[in-house]
């Protein structure tokens, strides 16, 4: 773990785990994240701490919704108009693990009709994204690192994210492209 600067806790999520679809919270209530084997392990934060590494919180992930064919998880639409509840929640669990910011792991739909989804929400989304970001930024302590990582395909200039992420520019730390699932297959 010497080579590495920041660690990411993943993933703090409004659903519980369900084959087939998970189980979203309709008033997206998001769960404190386990740490390591399924517990919370503030030691094992505390010694990452004591080492000079940054402790992030991922808020999403593909289980909460994925813009991709045969993803049936919706998680996010229960979010979208509670941004203050979210900001809220998020900078509690931030301050209660003692970490040093959140990452916006966001892998849903941005756009009406995105790849052909009939999504109709695009508006909601795409003012969640930016509310959130501002208001994490605004709410954690001095010092916070925020950070999204964006989709490759979502990183094209002229697509919704793409202008979200150039606008809350200002509020970011970085990025962190997940090419992992995109055009482009990193080696």
């Amino acid at each position: 773990m010497a080579q590495y600067t920041h660690i990411v806790i993943a993933f703090a999520v409004s659903y519980s785990w369900s084959p087939g679809k998970n189980i979203c919270s309709e008033t997206c209530e998001i769960d404190t994240p386990p740490v390591c084997e399924n517990a919370p392990r503030p030691d094992l934060i505390q010694k990452w701490k004591d080492a000079g590494k940054k402790i992030i919180l991922s808020f999403g992930g593909a289980g909460m919704g994925g813009s991709w064919a045969g993803d049936n998880n919706d998680c996010w639409d229960y979010c979208f108009g509670r941004e203050t509840q979210v900001v809220n929640r998020l900078t509690t669990i931030v301050n209660e693990m003692g970490l040093d910011g959140v990452d916006i792991d966001y892998e849903y739909f941005h756009e009406d009709n995105q790849n052909g989804s009939g999504f109709t929400r695009g508006a909601q989304a795409q003012k969640f994204l930016k509310d959130v970001t501002v208001g994490l930024r605004n709410s954690m302590p001095a010092g916070s690192e925020l950070t999204h990582a964006p989709m490759e395909p979502d990183m094209v200039p002229g697509k919704a994210y793409f202008n979200i992420l150039k606008e809350v520019a200002s509020s970011l730390d970085f990025l962190m492209p997940q090419y992992y699932n995109g055009y482009v297959r990193s080696l």
